[in-house]
């Protein structure tokens, strides 16, 4: 079972409390919370904390997010928490149809 909580539209400043949906699973915990962040309208930024996952302790991560076009963006999250725990990860994103990314 997954599932997330957004307060705020996911096109600007929002609030999200998520339940096992990192994406790998291992990058930040089973819990987090992040501020998702939008400067310009096709870049992302979020600061997050995860907990309660296989990790000891608490792990900070930031997400960056950058759409090159509405239809694809690309991805990258890093993470580090105590007892020399790091995490890292990258993908891309596909959207059909397109709903986001530059105007």
């Amino acid at each position: 079972m997954s599932g997330h909580l957004r307060l705020g539209s996911r096109d600007e400043t929002s609030f999200a409390i998520r339940y096992m949906e990192e994406v790998p699973l291992q990058t930040m915990g089973n819990l987090s919370f992040e501020l998702a962040l939008h400067p310009v309208p096709a870049f992302e930024f979020a600061p997050s904390l995860g907990l309660a996952g296989p990790f000891d302790g608490a792990m900070l991560g930031v997400r960056g997010r950058v759409w090159f076009t509405p239809e694809a963006a690309v991805h990258l999250r890093a993470c580090i928490g105590g007892q020399d725990q790091y995490g890292i990860a990258g993908g891309l994103s596909a959207r059909w149809p397109a709903k986001r990314g530059p105007q």
